[in-house]
């Protein structure tokens, strides 16, 4: 009789502690502390296993049989049946190493090594997490890369941001006729906007004044060496103007006596040291006063 109670009770907890069958429905059932599963075509929950051909393992709660199998490839368009290995009970595996309950396997994690980061911001590899690969931000001011020709620098924000901190300078233009600064455009290269026709430029030209822009945007019209004084000649020597004085008594002002003197315009009239003609200066005391010529003298009184 004691042995009757004893196989009952044997068969009684051997049945009591068989895992229960979940059917899913959802991806969002195949939740289970923290390791996220997907709901497989065939109702049941599947997880990560890189130890399987097609990467995922039959949860303990899936029916048919499939508790703690791989999920076939064909299932999930690949080409083989797959294995049986043990997933979620610690049994033996077929690379002779055993698993934890819920443990997923730590050569891949299912995350397919974690070597490929979001951008130069964070380290090169990371680790598996429940939602998938984790990389850290690198160090704020760590150098980086933008994918964009106007970008000649940049740095990373701490916080996984790749910021820039020096654009491309566009501040050579192709002409004096075309503003100063420019526009990076997609291609790396510098556009510059025309300046109106009738725009004051400089041709480069020393000996050149007065230039404008034209409708083509070409800088130019400007006169060589102008000159304003009357008793200065100038004109363009090894690129620059230099002047020389005209000759001494040329006129040089409305009055008959504004004649030029060593390049000055003087009035011979009443210039001490020009008097009547340049270089004819009054003796001590005497002042240059403008006398009337006659060939004839009128009698004396």
């Amino acid at each position: 009789m004691r042995a009757s109670i004893l196989a009952l009770v044997t068969a009684c907890s051997t049945a009591c502690l068989q895992a229960q069958v979940y059917p899913c429905e959802d991806d969002i059932e195949c939740v289970v502390d923290g390791l996220h599963g997907v709901c497989h075509s065939s109702g049941y929950c599947a997880y990560p296993d890189g130890r399987c051909t097609s990467q995922q393992r039959f949860g303990p709660a899936a029916g048919g049989g499939r508790a703690h199998d791989c999920v076939p490839t064909d299932s999930i368009g690949g080409e083989s049946q797959g294995e049986t290995q043990s997933f979620i009970d610690g049994s033996e595996t077929a690379s002779g190493s055993s698993l934890a309950s819920g443990e997923q396997s730590t050569a891949t994690d299912g995350c397919g090594g974690c070597v490929d980061p979001p951008n130069d911001c964070f380290a090169p590899t990371g680790s598996c997490g429940a939602d998938g690969c984790v990389y850290e931000p690198r160090a704020a001011n760590t150098a980086c890369v933008i994918d964009d020709p106007c970008v000649t620098a940049a740095e990373c924000d701490g916080a996984g941001t790749c910021v820039v901190i020096e654009g491309m300078q566009c501040n050579e233009p192709p002409g004096p006729c075309f503003a100063a600064q420019g526009e990076c455009e997609p291609d790396g290269t510098c556009s510059y906007t025309p300046l109106p026709v009738d725009t004051e430029c400089n041709d480069g030209n020393e000996c050149t004044f007065g230039e404008r822009c034209d409708a083509a945007s070409v800088c130019g019209g400007g006169d060589e060496c102008p000159q304003e004084d009357p008793c200065m000649s100038s004109a363009c020597v090894a690129g620059s103007c230099e002047d020389t004085p005209v000759a001494d008594g040329t006129l040089c002002g409305l009055a008959e006596a504004d004649r030029c003197c060593a390049g000055s315009c003087v009035d011979i009239s009443s210039d001490g040291d020009n008097c009547g003609g340049c270089g004819l200066q009054c003796e001590a005391n005497d002042i240059c006063e403008s006398v009337s010529v006659t060939s004839t003298c009128d009698p004396a009184p």
